[in-house]
């Protein structure tokens, strides 16, 4: 088990499932929100029934009012969501590959910080460029610059994150299924950052899942969040695993 004063080391993983969470609950909001707000006619004309119109007219009179324009906000939300309810899954979806890679980013910038890493890392088969570069550096920009122009062999993004992990003592096997789950979320990223959602071939091989076209405008729907939702938490869990085993969180 890695020590206690290690917890640094650890704590951005532990913190990606609380993260992955909270954007997975900003998604179910919208759409309770609006299930609470289509109540809230039929909830008035509900209480309107108990109400007596000569005794209560004033408050009859400004419930009708809340109820003319509650419907009318309801057909402002229902138009906005369904031109925006897609556009705002795809923003969370982003932020949850987003979250996965700072946290991996993080913990290997926490890593970098102990010699001992840094000088294996200097002694293995890296070029002499890299290791120029993290030779007597301290500071930690520097070490997430390392580590942005640090190129590992893969032939995808998942393969490329393995591969360096290797380096820090996180190395491990993952499933097929797990492995499927990560290449496809960062196509999909990368199909909605760089290509405004349209998918093109490179896209529709690496989600086959999706059943995609070339063309195609890629929609993130809730199901598709609460799947990667799970691939990214899964793959969390799975580096958090190995990082409590890691040799350089259990050495003196």
């Amino acid at each position: 088990m890695a020590k206690k004063n290690n917890i640094q080391y650890i704590s951005p993983l532990a913190n990606l499932v609380m993260e992955l969470n909270d954007q997975l609950l900003i998604a179910t909001h919208i759409t309770k929100s609006t299930t609470a707000l289509k109540a809230t006619p039929v909830l008035l004309q509900t209480i309107k029934k108990f109400l007596n119109p000569e005794q209560h007219q004033e408050l009859i009179s400004g419930m009708n009012k809340i109820e003319k324009d509650s419907l009318q906000t309801i057909k402002f939300s229902e138009r906005i969501l369904m031109d925006d309810f897609f556009k705002t899954n795809q923003h969370i979806f982003i932020a949850m590959w987003n979250s996965l890679q700072t946290a991996i980013e993080n913990t290997l910038t926490e890593l970098l910080k102990k010699e001992d890493v840094r000088n294996d890392i200097i002694n293995s088969d890296i070029t002499d460029k890299l290791k120029n570069m993290l030779k007597d550096e301290i500071d930690e920009d520097n070490y997430r610059w390392f580590l942005s122009k640090w190129q590992t062999k893969g032939n995808n993004k998942t393969e490329y994150t393995e591969s360096k992990l290797q380096y820090f003592g996180l190395d491990g096997n993952i499933s097929e299924d797990l492995k499927t789950g990560l290449i496809e979320m960062n196509t999909l990223r990368n199909c909605l950052v760089h290509r405004a959602g349209i998918a093109d071939m490179k896209t529709v091989k690496q989600a086959p899942s999706l059943s995609l076209t070339v063309n195609q405008e890629i929609q993130i729907s809730q199901d598709m969040l609460l799947k990667y939702h799970r691939i990214a938490g899964n793959y969390g869990t799975e580096l958090m695993g190995r990082a409590i085993k890691c040799k350089y969180l259990n050495s003196p």
